[in-house]
């Protein structure tokens, strides 16, 4: 029974050629994007365990009004290091 589904398939992607090499290649493209998606979320919640005491690890940033707005920077100044 498996190898008369496997024979049909065979034909159908030969007789319509330009169907199946669509079907094929948004299959193809829809797993690519999947699994890239799928390795940039498991690279966002293993970020902080790879260092020894990632609990105590926080993100540290300075408000500061600049030409009458208020930004936030990423970079700190050294001695708040400290």
């Amino acid at each position: 029974m498996i190898r008369n589904y496997f024979l049909i398939a065979y034909r159908n992607l030969i007789k319509r050629k330009v169907f199946s090499f669509i079907n094929v290649a948004g299959l193809s493209a829809g797993m690519a994007v999947a699994i890239l998606i799928a390795f940039w979320i498991w690279d966002e919640l293993s970020f902080d365990r790879t260092h020894q005491h990632y609990q105590k690890i926080a993100k540290v940033r300075q408000n500061v009004y600049l030409n009458g707005e208020i930004q936030t920077l990423k970079t700190v100044p050294l001695p708040l290091a400290d």
